[in-house]
């Protein structure tokens, strides 16, 4: 829960709670898209009303409303319109180093804590070698003699630590940034975040979506899943989708959602997600889910068949043109490594 002074951000314990759980849920570096934490942020207005920003549609509450994802998502906007986007940006610039602690020796011992730990190993596969020892995400282990020295502010694990916590918030971000029309921060923001393997992007229900800044996203060489969530939004930009995926040398694991979009959108410009953006993927894509349920643009895939790594792929053309399919089904045909294929037309229009 955050103040608006965002006072938690200057605070070591914070950062210290932050930094040691994500090495506890990415030293797992499991291969479930479920295993991801999820970051519900708090906050109290000027009239002491409490604002809050879930990860994702929250499903618990989804599960009870009879009007469906697109009322979920509505719903979801309306709570979080009050939630003061500047206080997620002043944790872009989350400097552990110049945390402070109400004792001097805490804090000292708390960065050398973060820097032996960081140091040690990777942060995208920090091993967790006892689950149950729940005292790295309380307190700083022991006291030894390394505790009380003076800590290295220089070393690198401090940046590389700060790059993370501020990625942390930056994706939390995205969806109020997006309607701000302030995507281009965030994803500056993901890119300096070199350890991340995951990300996801929820910018569902956004009157107004333009995605020309998620271009800045290419060349991020750690990224291994991204999950871009635009469904029940007003897209106006999706050209720079291929750039996007044009230069991603690690990513295995690929879910765009378009569900129920509107858009005035040229065919063309959904044409080259595949010619530029999917076919660079061909040497490292195993998993691929594309929703296109509802949405009121064609789209058209015909260099799918260039994923010869892929091993499982979904699509929904629901409620779609017809016309936007053949091309694609040919090139499914040639994919060798297909374990998994799912394709759903339902309702689907012919023209």
């Amino acid at each position: 829960m955050f103040g608006l002074t965002g006072t938690p951000f200057q605070r070591i314990w914070c950062c210290f709670e932050r930094a040691m759980i994500i090495h506890k849920e990415q030293g797992h570096n499991n291969d479930d898209d479920n295993s991801r934490l999820l970051l519900d942020i708090v906050t109290v207005v000027e009239d002491g009303t409490a604002v809050v920003i879930t990860d994702g549609r929250a499903p618990h509450v989804v599960a009870d409303l009879r009007e469906g994802p697109k009322f979920a998502l509505e719903l979801k906007r309306d709570r979080e319109l009050g939630f003061p986007l500047e206080l997620l940006e002043r944790a872009y610039e989350i400097d552990i180093c110049a945390a402070t602690a109400a004792r001097e020796e805490d804090r000292r011992r708390i960065l050398n804590t973060i820097q032996r730990t960081a140091s040690s190993k990777s942060l995208s596969t920090m091993d967790s070698s006892d689950d149950n020892d729940h005292t790295a995400t309380t307190q700083p282990k022991g006291s030894n003699e390394e505790d009380d020295e003076l800590p290295n502010l220089k070393d690198p694990a401090f940046s590389r630590v700060n790059k993370v916590l501020r990625g942390i918030f930056a994706e939390a971000a995205a969806r109020k940034a997006a309607e701000a029309g302030r995507i281009d921060t965030v994803i500056r923001v993901l890119q300096e975040d070199t350890e991340r393997i995951q990300l996801t992007l929820n910018l569902g229900g956004c009157a107004h979506l333009d995605l020309t800044g998620l271009s800045n996203l290419a060349g991020h060489a750690s990224l291994q899943q991204l999950t871009v969530d635009c469904s029940y939004s007003g897209v106006t930009n999706v050209t720079s989708l291929a750039d996007t995926l044009s230069s991603m040398p690690s990513l295995r694991k690929l879910h765009f959602s378009f569900e129920w979009c509107t858009s005035t959108l040229e065919e063309r410009e959904i044409v080259q997600l595949s010619d530029r953006g999917l076919a660079s993927l061909s040497a490292t894509l195993v998993r691929l889910r594309l929703d296109f349920t509802g949405c009121a643009f064609a789209v058209f895939l015909p260099k799918i068949e260039k994923l010869q790594y892929l091993e499982s792929l979904v699509i929904s053309y629901c409620y779609t043109p017809t016309a936007a399919i053949a091309k694609t089904l040919l090139g499914i045909l040639q994919l060798r490594k297909l374990r998994e294929l799912e394709l759903n037309f339902r309702a689907c229009q012919h023209g």
